[in-house]
């Protein structure tokens, strides 16, 4: 990403190279800097950087840090412990994470700003990343009881009331996505409902009926779904299809089922995600690096009624998952040009106009944070 940057400059004139490196020198040389930081610079970022400075893939001892949107007031939230992954509650003010080690994974909250963190679990199991209710006063999430066995539970913000909803034996439950009203949850179980094979279900918050979205499509049209996403309305669920080679969606009450768009080539999708103005999807192919052959990262867009089919990667020059602002004006996404470099966190219009560097000591996973505008 820099290196188009510098190509690009490279042909100006040298009094509009100066210019433009000095109306550039906050955001994209300085972005430390905490001077002109104001209102201007929300939503504010936050993102995962690795303690681990020499960049080994081995080692990942992340922390939780968070920034204004101009890259200023880079500010350290966690301390040591280790974060896998995290996600801020619906209006923003907490963010629930999960950290650990040796495969041993804990749920912690703490509030935006990095203070009061709690430890939510503490006992030998293996959790996933939690999902909080619309509400914001419960979290739900997965937990490993052991290797063939994966329950869904929900428990109170602060820990407490915790209730394993699937209570199952010898299955597995993958959480999927909670609809916008809080009503359901939507999942992926080997439950043998679905013949012992991956499928999409949908119950009550409450664990009661359970319904399975796509039993009656096994072996046909639909098989291995996985990444359920919820349109706003809450009627139709999108998700990645034949074990990521296709795109298809749902109603929620398992009927209409529509192939929206088939993978060429025997590339697979990730990170499928519904954008906020709710009338496109995202999605990337994952890049291969390795001794034999480098292969960038491919990301799409395309209109939720798989019309339209756009490659960021090959029009803007993004080799990166991204993570949307709520008011759909801003993009943020990290990258790294090869696997010897350490990641840095960028930021970009909606339009993918003026890409900007917010990091200089690495970054990955940005998230903004969600605010009422």
């Amino acid at each position: 990403m820099n290196i188009i940057i510098r190509y690009k400059l490279s042909f100006l004139p040298t009094t509009i190279t100066i210019s433009i490196l000095l109306t550039l020198s906050c955001s994209l040389f300085c972005p430390e800097e905490p001077d002109n930081c104001t209102d201007e610079s929300l939503p504010r970022i936050a993102f995962l950087r690795d303690r681990d400075t020499t960049n080994d893939a081995t080692i990942k001892d992340n922390d939780i840090w968070i920034m204004d949107r101009n890259g200023c007031n880079q500010t350290q939230l966690s301390f040591g412990l280790n974060v896998w992954n995290y996600t801020f509650s619906p209006d923003g003010n907490k963010i629930c994470f999960i950290a650990g080690q040796n495969n041993i994974s804990d749920v912690y909250i703490m509030n935006s700003d990095g203070s009061d963190i709690q430890n939510l679990t503490n006992d030998e199991l293996i959790y996933r990343l939690p999902i909080f209710t619309p509400n914001g006063l419960k979290l739900v999430f997965c937990a490993e009881l052991d290797y063939y066995n994966t329950d869904i539970m929900i428990m109170d913000i602060d820990g407490n009331n915790k209730i394993n909803l699937t209570n199952s034996e010898n299955t597995w439950e993958r959480l999927g996505n909670i609809t916008p009203d809080g009503s359901k949850l939507i999942y992926i179980s080997n439950h043998p409902t679905a013949g012992g094979l991956r499928a999409m279900f949908v119950m009550d918050i409450s664990g009661n009926n359970i319904v399975c979205l796509t039993c009656g499509f096994h072996d046909r049209n639909i098989n291995f779904p996985r990444s359920p996403q919820i349109t706003a309305d809450g009627n139709e669920i999108f998700f990645i299809n034949h074990n990521g080679y296709e795109i298809g969606k749902i109603d929620i009450t398992g009927n209409n089922f529509v192939k929206l768009y088939e993978v060429p080539n025997y590339e697979q999708i990730w990170d499928l995600k519904i954008l906020p103005d709710n009338t496109n999807l995202s999605f990337i192919f994952p890049g291969i690096w390795s001794e034999e052959e480098v292969i960038p990262t491919q990301v799409f867009e395309i209109n939720i009624d798989g019309s339209d089919l756009r490659n960021l990667s090959d029009l803007y020059g993004i080799e990166s998952a991204l993570s949307y602002s709520i008011d759909n004006k801003y993009i943020t996404f990290s990258f790294q040009s090869n696997p010897f470099e350490i990641p840095q966190i960028y930021l970009m219009g909606r339009d993918y106009s003026n890409q900007l560097q917010l990091t200089k000591e690495g970054g990955q996973g940005p998230q903004f944070q969600p605010i009422s505008y």
